[in-house]
């Protein structure tokens, strides 16, 4: 159920390309080339290329000799940025659903002494927010993350107050609600995507920012302050995941009825009718996908 919420967050963005995320690798350039830039010695240092570029009769000039002589050396340079700024945006959207599901601690298990302490982390959390995480009596227990959590009181609530299986209905109910109910998802979806891409670029910054930087305190530095944007952008993502959720729970509560007339069901007259109806109505849908 966890797995199958967080691939719906990701489904209307799939193939969609995003401008802002080349601010982004635009930035992480930035601080790249600045770190290069203000590390090197001081004086002059001789250019040497890796190819003999002096011109023989009767010989051709090699590649590298002709792209880096006078100005094509500057178009070079502006096609080489251009293209790390680029390529590096496009790599972060590919990998952006692998932050979300790190994000759902999906595959976790494998490796069972990194849950448990955030796991102890969020029962005390629980308390606090109970809306935010799963019941006591929920089959999935407490999760080790924050959105891990928020997707399982997610299906658990919608399965109490509807008697739906989220994951299942969700297709359905994204065809009968208004189109400006549906930009608004597709608009939350598209951030939380961002938000992945962001932090993907954090870690990029800051792991080669410990790899340019010459001296181990400058290392540190930058590793203490890319954990901390790290930690801000994984924190951006749980924040929209939570707003997510919560207008999945308000879209069901004034669209709910719209599922079962699509199906030419008749919908619950009572809320205590509403989790029996909703059985029925997962058992008709389950048949035609089955």
């Amino acid at each position: 159920m966890i797995d199958s919420l967080g691939k719906l967050l990701l489904d209307p963005l799939t193939g969609r390309w995003k401008g802002v995320a080349i601010g982004g690798s635009l930035l992480v350039w930035l601080v790249l080339g600045s770190i290069v830039l203000f590390t090197q010695e001081a004086g002059p240092t001789p250019r040497t290329w890796p190819v003999d570029c002096r011109r023989r009769p009767g010989q051709d000039r090699p590649l590298w000799c002709t792209v880096t002589e006078g100005s094509n050396l500057t178009v070079t340079i502006v096609i080489l940025v251009v293209a790390a700024v680029i390529g590096t945006a496009f790599m972060s959207m590919a990998l952006a659903p692998l932050v979300l599901r790190l994000a759902q601690a999906e595959g976790w298990a494998r490796w069972p002494l990194l849950p448990a302490p955030l796991k102890w982390l969020h029962r005390g959390l629980a308390a606090r927010r109970p809306r935010a995480y799963p019941t006591a009596v929920s089959p999935v227990g407490v999760q080790p993350t924050r959105v891990a959590n928020r997707f399982a009181a997610l299906a658990e609530r919608v399965d109490q107050k509807f008697g739906l299986d989220i994951g299942l209905a969700w297709d359905v109910l994204v065809c009968v609600v208004p189109p400006e109910v549906r930009a608004q998802f597709v608009e939350k979806s598209q951030i939380a995507l961002l938000n992945c891409q962001h932090v993907l670029l954090c870690v990029m910054a800051t792991a080669g920012s410990v790899l340019l930087l010459p001296q181990w305190g400058w290392r540190a530095a930058a590793l203490l302050a890319g954990a901390v944007m790290s930690l801000v952008m994984w924190r951006r993502l749980s924040a929209t995941i939570d707003e997510y959720c919560d207008m999945v729970i308000t879209t069901l509560l004034l669209h709910h009825s719209a599922l079962y007339k699509a199906l030419r069901l008749a919908p619950p007259a009572a809320a205590d009718d509403a989790r029996q109806r909703g059985r029925s109505l997962d058992k008709l849908i389950r048949s035609f996908i089955a």
